[in-house]
């Protein structure tokens, strides 16, 4: 098939959304010839990727928006994504109609940014379209709102608002029900996308994080250094601290467990706006010895780090599709994480701890008796984190990514050959 992919974050030297634009185009290519609309930004990575020989012969880039420096602070940085994804949303249609003018396809998707929130006008352009893997619709559990800083819970509460204005959007919901498939990232996502295109016909789930056989190997491919007994806990967590994230609460929890006997080391390796909060948090408990602030790592640090940890211990109150959770289960880590969101989907009982959050104390006291019960029964731990390696090998591979991708571009095209019949 020739594929017409918009993937706006696209670049392999990144992680996220990019490292996700560029994970599925690059195995699309592997088996389709791929055109793929991308911001500018990421113009001088993709050359550098073609010049490293990265980038096969059947994949080509076309450029929208312009080009822009990063913020050096990480959340700014973030907020400048999104302006300058509303540029790609903006200018994407007439570079999609110019090169479809000059070239045949088969099918348009649109994979990043993976969010429902905003219409990506690729619909109505004559080919089937394809929208998805998209998130978004997990929403803050209101009873934890406390937990949350003024600044944090201000902006949970307007990402509320703005998914209600978005879910009335004329031309989000025209979108939705003209797209020939529109493809949800976990089941919450799958109940909003049905209401909101009016059928569940056409509907489709699939997670858009998936890992390469390269990946694997990096990590599922070695061998976990065993605990020795009566040694502490090994807990890791990693990516951006905010509010949403709970880690205010995994500590809390420790407190409490440690006054019954707990032995723990918690590695956080990130940075955020929480950060200092939660320095101080971890001196008013006296736990400067049972939680660590590292750098955030990288590369082999960073895999060795998941592979020298037992537990990967972030609650993750509102989350889509979190690549370091994942990539922790994929080293054996056990996951102790939030019952809701997209961390709900991934986690089965028999491979991790999910922790109800009907309140404070239900997460609190979840990841309180989760550290305890597991600290207790070392057969149990080892025996979880080899399933939590199995369940990312059987279910999130590339392969299956693709083989389920394909299976969606198959019935659409075929639909489109039927109606024009």
């Amino acid at each position: 098939m020739k594929i017409l992919l918009s993937a706006a974050s696209c670049s392999p030297y990144k992680g996220s959304e990019p490292a996700i634009g560029w994970k599925v185009a690059r195995a699309l290519a592997e088996r389709h010839e791929v055109r793929v609309l991308v911001f500018a930004y990421h113009r001088e990575e993709l050359e550098r990727a073609r010049a490293e020989g990265l980038v096969p012969e059947s994949m080509a880039f076309h450029y929208v928006g312009s080009e822009w420096k990063p913020q050096p602070n990480p959340l700014k940085e973030k907020l400048q994504y999104w302006a300058y994804y509303r540029e790609y949303v903006a200018q994407v249609r007439p570079v999609a109609e110019e090169i479809l003018a000059r070239e045949s396809f088969d099918v348009i998707q649109h994979v990043t940014f993976a969010t429902w929130r905003t219409r990506v006008p690729l619909d109505g352009l004559g080919l089937p379209f394809v929208w998805g893997p998209v998130g978004g619709a997990e929403r803050f559990p209101p009873a934890l709102l406390p937990v949350l800083s003024p600044s944090g819970m201000l902006f949970e509460l307007l990402r509320y608002a703005s998914g209600l204005r978005s879910s009335w959007s004329p031309g989000l919901r025209a979108m939705i029900r003209r797209a020939d498939a529109v493809v949800a990232s976990h089941p919450e996502v799958t109940r909003l996308l049905v209401r909101l295109r009016g059928s569940a016909a056409g509907v489709h789930e699939l997670l858009v994080t998936a890992f390469t056989p390269a990946e694997r190997a990096s990590l599922a491919g070695t061998v976990k250094p065993t605990r020795p007994p009566g040694a502490p806990l090994r807990a890791f967590c990693g990516g951006l601290l905010e509010g949403r994230k709970g880690v205010s609460l995994a500590i809390r929890a420790i407190a409490r467990a440690k006054a019954k006997g707990l032995s723990i080391r918690y590695l956080v390796s990130a940075k955020g706006p929480e950060l200092e909060h939660l320095r101080k948090l971890v001196a008013k408990l006296e736990l400067s010895d049972e939680v660590i602030f590292g750098e955030p790592l990288r590369g082999a640090d960073y895999h060795r780090a998941l592979l020298e940890s037992d537990l990967y211990l972030l609650p993750s109150l509102r989350d889509n599709a979190p690549i370091t959770l994942m990539e922790a289960m994929l080293a054996g880590c056990v996951p102790v994480v939030a019952d809701c969101g997209g961390p709900s989907a991934i986690v089965s009982e028999d491979c991790g701890i999910k922790v109800p959050v009907a309140s404070v104390e239900s997460v609190v006291a979840g990841i309180e008796s989760a550290l305890l019960a597991l600290q207790a029964d070392p057969a149990r731990l080892e025996r979880l984190g080899s399933a939590a390696r199995r369940r990312i090998l059987e279910h999130y591979t590339m392969e299956r990514y693709l083989e389920k991708t394909e299976a969606i571009y198959r019935e659409v095209v075929g639909g489109a050959e039927r109606g024009g019949s």
